[in-house]
């Protein structure tokens, strides 16, 4: 079995899951359950039960085809499908997408858990900080700024930079969010995002400054 086939199987295998777990759950669900839920974690809104399984329906497979199909429709071609820290990003990714679809479900008949969703973030931070710096000069996936683009030397440099913040904010998230509450859970991981993008753009923007 091949390495691209091995990843097809999982890839969508993760996404085939959270189906079979509504099903699975579907006779114990009420006629309306949460669709959405504010940072404290309580539900603010109610719907049908298929409403669930359309929204699990629309963000797991279009993320999987557009992950799949992405080398093949990237304007340079530079990323290629056999490229091994494509396919890890690839795989981590869907396996994400996955748990998160997981925890819908799973609300529907139990009590949602910002902490396990901000858990779950965390934890694809960590993944992500790891892997992100072997993503080779593309225009479709890792850390794209205007001189990330331009430049390969500082592409290198911002996604070693990135990985390194993301592997220990991620790690750093996922401890302090044990001891919070839910809405400050919440909070602080949209913080790092911002955070996060911020210096991104910075660091890409000085080092791009230091060739030039």
């Amino acid at each position: 079995m091949t390495m691209k086939l091995t990843n097809n199987i999982i890839c969508w295998g993760s996404a085939v899951i959270p189906i079979l777990y509504f099903f699975y759950l579907l006779p114990d669900m009420p006629a309306e359950v949460p669709t959405h839920f504010n940072s404290k974690g309580e539900a603010d809104a109610y719907g049908s039960p298929w409403t669930v399984l359309f929204a699990i329906a629309i963000i797991v497979i279009p993320v999987n085809l557009i992950l799949q199909y992405a080398p093949k429709i990237e304007p340079k071609q530079k990323i290629k499908t056999e490229q091994q820290g494509y396919q890890r990003i690839r795989v981590m990714l869907s396996l994400f997408m996955a748990s998160i679809a997981l925890i819908v479900v799973h609300s529907t008949v139990n009590d949602f858990s910002v902490n396990m969703l901000s858990i779950v973030i965390w934890l694809m931070f960590t993944l992500l900080g790891n892997f992100i710096q072997s993503i080779k000069h593309n225009y479709f996936l890792g850390v794209r700024t205007p001189w990330t683009l331009e430049s390969e030397v500082v592409w290198k440099k911002t996604h070693r930079f990135m990985g390194r913040t993301f592997f220990f904010g991620g790690i750093g998230g996922m401890i302090v969010s044990l001891f919070l509450g839910m809405e400050w859970s919440m909070y602080l991981l949209l913080s790092f995002s911002i955070i996060a993008s911020i210096f991104a753009f910075a660091y890409s923007y000085v080092e791009f400054k230091k060739l030039n």
